[in-house]
């Protein structure tokens, strides 16, 4: 999970591939149980992959992947659940479909306001902000 962070973060395609892999065939490994309880584990290595896809130009794999990470995404989890919609805003512009990646925005909007009344103020991620413009 830290190579996929760190690669995701400094833009090294091949290593944050090469991670997402190993992060996946882990998770894999970890009973259903377990994994329940660390609903989060999921959707990192989730949105992993779906960076991955979209970067390698794969929008249709990266639009499920992220699809994916918003279904397994726990209750209490807003700023996750934002971060992979605003992922999928973006799939959604590159594909051409504006109005989708208009609406998945401001789903990501309002999960971060809403979740503001809990803990300090969270912003739109920069995905949202690119499918935005």
């Amino acid at each position: 999970m830290i190579r996929l962070a760190a690669s995701r973060r400094t833009g090294d395609f091949m290593a944050a591939a090469s991670a997402a892999r190993a992060a996946e065939m882990l998770v894999s490994r970890v009973s259903p149980d377990k994994l329940a309880r660390h609903p989060d584990v999921k959707v990192r290595v989730l949105s992993g992959r779906g960076a991955i896809e979209l970067w390698s130009g794969q929008l249709d794999e990266a639009a499920r992947t992220f699809k994916s990470a918003v279904t397994a995404t726990a209750s209490g989890a807003e700023d996750e659940r934002a971060d992979c919609l605003g992922h999928l805003a973006l799939v959604e512009a590159l594909r051409g479909r504006l109005h989708s990646a208009t609406e998945l925005t401001a789903q990501a909007t309002a999960l971060l306001t809403a979740s503001e009344q809990r803990m300090p103020a969270s912003h739109v991620g920069p995905a949202a902000l690119v499918a935005l413009a």
